[in-house]
């Protein structure tokens, strides 16, 4: 065999190696982690566990936080009956609130977010890592496990899709902090 042929082969086998090790570029970090953090930390020390406030960007549209432990979020916005919610929320009744919101019997347009770690939601995360990120828009739910190519998704759209519902977390986190802070 020749020099020149030897050398192709080679060429062709390591441009298939770093095509297979190629890996897809890094997702950028979520928008959501300091609001979350935040929002954590202002609910410890009010001595909250869970809070539900009027969305005051939308009519009719109510946001509960619900915070397990300080080691995972559930986040609900949702409209919902006026004069369920707002009943819940004179009364203090946060928990029962967060439960309206996330159940199908007195909510619409609901979109709910589970974070796991309550660090923001986390678009793939760490090989191992069990707890994934997770939102449900009007009941269909969507996972962040980092894993575009099972759903047969590009990498582009996931990180849209991503992108999409992180904007809608720190949205729903502010309202909620605003609160916090109001409240002093």
């Amino acid at each position: 065999m020749s020099k020149r042929i030897v050398m192709a082969t080679l060429g062709c086998g390591a441009a298939i190696v770093s095509l297979y090790a190629q890996k897809p570029p890094p997702l950028p970090p979520s928008q959501s982690g300091a609001p979350a953090k935040e929002l954590v930390a202002l609910m410890t020390a009010a001595k909250l566990d869970s809070l539900a406030v009027r969305d005051p960007g939308e009519s009719g549209r109510y946001v509960a936080v619900l915070n397990v432990g300080g080691v995972e979020l559930l986040v609900v916005s949702a409209k919902a009956d006026a004069s369920v919610l707002d009943y819940r929320l004179y009364q203090k009744d946060y928990p029962g609130a967060f439960q309206d919101l996330s159940s199908n019997i007195s909510s619409t347009t609901k979109t709910l977010i589970d974070d796991q770690k309550c660090d923001g939601l986390v678009a793939a995360p760490a090989k191992g890592v069990m707890q994934k990120d997770r939102i449900s828009v009007d009941g269909q739910d969507f996972v962040f496990d980092g894993d575009y190519k099972t759903r047969k998704m590009t990498a582009e759209e996931y990180q849209k899709r991503f992108d999409a519902a992180d904007q809608a977390y720190v949205r729903m986190l502010n309202v909620l902090i605003a609160e916090l802070k109001k409240k002093g």
